[in-house]
């Protein structure tokens, strides 16, 4: 059996009814290849054989999911992802990622060194390098299919593969074409959507070798088109004419053809010289995300000043800029200026350039937030690169699949099954352990499915180089349209839409998130966005989030600095300036009181924010530092750099043990409240104990503990869920002499006791008065000493520079 599919194609646009029948013949001879693995490949014959006739099934004495095996050796692997299988491409892709992690430290952006490789090699060599794993490490890859639950739909399957050491390579989904669900971004909402029938008309077929293409822009302004014409919370420049950036690089008039007047340049202007005539409707400018990295390039210095507002010719620009300013220009002719930070703000170590970096910094809420469209480089190291590459158009063609889906059981069930082991082996009974083969009905049932690549757009998008940068999260965040140039595609996200070459009406809801596939998150649903006054109605990805709540108000921004921490920073000491203009946009919800990274409303609780260690090949990490200059007062999130981002405190007022007296924030400039901090304190009320910190060696690496000192030296009891800020920073505070103490700050619904640990600062040998924070601990219910930790007895020893009030039965002190 043989089934013709359609796909597009732009040579025959003109004529439908020939479109028709050329598209015809020429996919249904592609089809013919696909199985055969020729050079028109989209599935090779084991991936087909596997899910179509169910070829190389294992028996393993239980129905929680039809097993396969699937390539025997690399070799395999490899000739099939270099003929563009689908599934083997990106199982390829994973194995080298893996591999590179084991030869090596993980760098902070494991993706960008893979980017850099891809370019330095063809697909065909980087598909063919013989020694990318080895034979011994991949002896065998099993595949396991099973039906993935969604709440009242039917028709989505889950595809994993592992190699025989079970370590995962690979998951994917299958989507009935035909099937009602939620996991398609067809429309504004997420909401039941009808997976509609293909046809002919609605059909975007990648077919160029590079990203620059014609039809490649043309999609690009459908989609901005598109939002700019139908999301009202995406909203355009014209209700904001009078603003403008305080200097912009002009792209020159626009003809009727949309050619520029003066092509070979760019000219720097002031606002003065935007707004000279007025405001000017339909008068828009984009911006430009990059990643400087190590290539040096021409900037905006103060002795350049004047011969920028003359011209500045395009071509001494990096590669980066000039495609920025090649695609600004085509994408309509409405865009009249793109804004670059490196030319637009001065550079350079001398006061006058960095009042003019504080005061334009100031001002990023606006830049972005005002912008036509970002335009990001997001595939790009350094500006050298470009935003352009090559790639094999067919790479991005959707593949659909004649699945077998007879025996696969639902996931929902899989689980029961693995948890219930009485049922299992009951069920297992049936089916004779001798016999390797399933019974099967006569006519298996046949669904046709979409496979889909669940982690496509964390590979190429959220994990890509630039969107790992800490100035470029707020960017992306603000700006009310980003166009991503990634390494082989384009794609496109909005406050409603997100899309990519390869699934140009809409990406799916599918990631991965442990091992498991759940909904994926919306990253501008972050924050939600104010027009004129109101705040946008946007989907969130959590339900229980009322954008117009108080409270919720600051779980968002939990969730933006859960985030934001884990993003890296050329220059550390930006980590509170490059998310200023967020805090800029939640402070016009808000109207509170900023204090370096947090709230004053609900501060208690978001001061219990903790430093997980990372737990890799059976054992822990300690990851986290604390930069050499000041940055951040130590009670604040800010003051430690976190590879693998930080957990913030849950927001509440409930529970709380302890209570904020008095915040002292010292903003380097007073005009800016949101940027970086020369000092502050705390003055906190609540229960002080004086405790001891331990080492725990534990098989070739260390944990931590600690327990209560007294008085007496009389042994108490050992807690261990210690959560250290950053161990390899803080010393002396292991030890009787670590001069740490416990301040008991929340009783939480789980019955964990939470408590800050602090240790007596001193500046040489004398002690300030103050305490630092250095890390958290949780008490389990289940644990003896809680109800020790939220008393202060004469046994107890006495708390340096802690005010004890009888009357309230607590101390206070002050955390800088």
């Amino acid at each position: 059996m043989i089934d013709l599919l359609y796909f597009s194609y732009p040579a025959f646009q003109g004529n439908h009814q020939s479109c028709h029948l050329i598209c015809t013949f020429v996919v249904y001879t592609h089809y013919c290849s696909l199985v055969n693995i020729d050079s028109f490949a989209m599935i090779c014959t084991v991936c087909y054989d596997m899910l179509r006739g169910h070829s190389n099934i294992q028996w393993r004495g239980t129905f929680q999911y039809l097993y396969f095996c699937h390539h025997s050796n690399i070799q395999q692997l490899r000739e099939s992802a270099h003929r563009s299988c689908s599934i083997c491409r990106i199982l390829l892709i994973e194995l080298l990622r893996i591999e590179d992690k084991k030869k090596k430290p993980v760098p902070q952006n494991m993706w960008s060194e893979i980017y850099i490789y891809i370019r330095k090699l063809s697909w065909n060599a980087w598909f063919g390098r013989g020694q990318s794993v080895s034979e011994e490490q991949l002896n065998l890859i099993e595949a396991y299919l099973s039906e993935h639950y969604v709440a009242g739909h039917d028709g989505i399957y889950r595809l994993d593969f592992e190699l025989v050491d079970k370590t995962k390579i690979g998951t994917f989904v299958l989507q009935r074409l035909d099937c009602i669900s939620e996991t398609s971004e067809r429309g504004e909402s997420s909401t039941p959507q009808r997976i509609e029938p293909l046809t002919l008309d609605s059909l975007y077929t990648p077919s160029t070798t590079r990203t620059s293409a014609d039809s490649v822009l043309t999609l690009a302004r459908e989609w901005i088109e598109k939002c700019s014409r139908e999301h009202d919370a995406c909203p355009l420049k014209e209700d904001f004419d009078s603003w403008y950036p305080s200097r912009l690089l002009d792209l020159g008039e626009a003809t009727e053809s949309n050619s520029r007047v003066d092509f070979d340049h760019v000219r720097l202007i002031s606002t003065e010289e935007v707004l000279r005539n007025g405001p000017t409707k339909d008068c828009y400018y984009v911006t430009l995300s990059h990643c400087w990295g190590k290539a040096h390039f021409t900037t905006l210095t103060v002795d350049k000043l004047a011969s920028f507002h003359e011209g500045i010719k395009i071509e001494i620009l990096p590669r980066t800029f000039q495609d920025a300013i090649f695609v600004a220009r085509r994408l309509s002719s409405k865009i009249r200026y793109i804004w670059i930070d490196s030319l637009c703000i001065m550079q350079g170590s001398i006061p006058e350039a960095y009042e003019d970096w504080l005061r334009e910094s100031a001002q990023m809420y606006q830049i972005y937030r005002y912008s036509y469209c970002n335009l990001s480089a997001t595939a790009a190291v350094d500006s050298s690169v470009g935003l352009f590459f090559q790639r094999e158009p067919r790479d991005l063609w959707e593949t659909d699949i004649n699945l077998n889906v007879e025996g696969v059981i639902r996931e929902s069930l899989a689980v029961s099954l693995r948890t219930n082991q009485a049922l299992t082996a009951q069920l297992g009974a049936t089916v004779p352990e001798s016999n390797p083969e399933i019974q099967r009905q006569e006519t298996p049932r046949i669904e046709r499915c979409r496979i889909l690549d669940v982690s496509f757009w964390t590979r190429y998008v959220e994990d890509a180089p630039v969107n790992t940068r800490g100035w470029v999260f707020q960017e992306r965040l603000m700006a009310p349209r980003v166009l991503h140039f990634c390494q082989n595609q384009i794609a496109f996200e909005c406050r409603h839409h997100y899309a990519a070459e390869s699934c140009w009406t809409g990406l799916h809801n599918f990631r991965m998130q442990g091992g498991d596939i759940v909904q994926r998150d919306k990253f501008k649903s972050l924050i939600p966005h104010r027009d004129n006054g109101s705040l946008g109605n946007l989907e969130s990805d959590n339900p229980f989030l009322d954008p117009t709540s108080q409270i919720d108000i600051y779980r968002r921004w939990k969730r933006v600095v859960e985030v934001y921490s884990k993003m890296r920073l050329t220059n550390p000491k930006d980590k509170l300036i490059a998310l200023a203009g967020v805090a800029q946009m939640t402070f016009d919800e808000n109207h509170d009181f900023y204090v370096a990274g947090m709230w004053r409303t609900y501060l208690e609780s978001q001061l219990l924010w903790f430093v997980d260690a990372v737990y890799e090949d059976g054992r822990f990490y300690y990851r986290s530092e604390r930069p050499k200059f000041y940055r951040a007062p130590t009670f604040s999130w800010a003051a430690v750099d976190v590879p693998h981002g930080i957990n913030y405190g849950e927001i509440t007022d409930h529970d709380l043990l302890i209570s904020v007296v008095e915040v002292d924030i010292s903003p380097d400039s007073e005009n800016f409240k949101f940027g970086p901090v020369k000092s502050g304190y705390l003055t906190v009320r609540g229960v002080v104990n004086k405790v001891e910190l331990a080492e725990i060696p534990m098989n070739g690496y260390v944990r931590y503990a600690w327990h209560l000192v007294t008085k007496t030296d009389t042994r108490t009891v050992m807690h261990r869920n210690v959560y250290l800020d950053s161990p390899a920073s803080d010393i002396n505070i292991l030890g009787r002499n670590g001069r740490v103490h416990c301040l008991a700050a929340r009783k939480d619904t789980s019955g964990y006791l939470i408590c800050l640990l602090l240790q007596l600062e001193t500046e040489g040998n004398m002690e300030t008065g103050s305490y630092k924070r250095i890390g958290l601990a949780k008490i389990p219910s289940y644990e003896e000493g809680q109800e020790r930790m939220l008393e202060f007895s004469d046994e107890d020893e006495p708390i340096p520079y802690g005010n004890w009030d009888a009357n309230c039965q607590k101390h206070t002190i002050r955390i800088v």
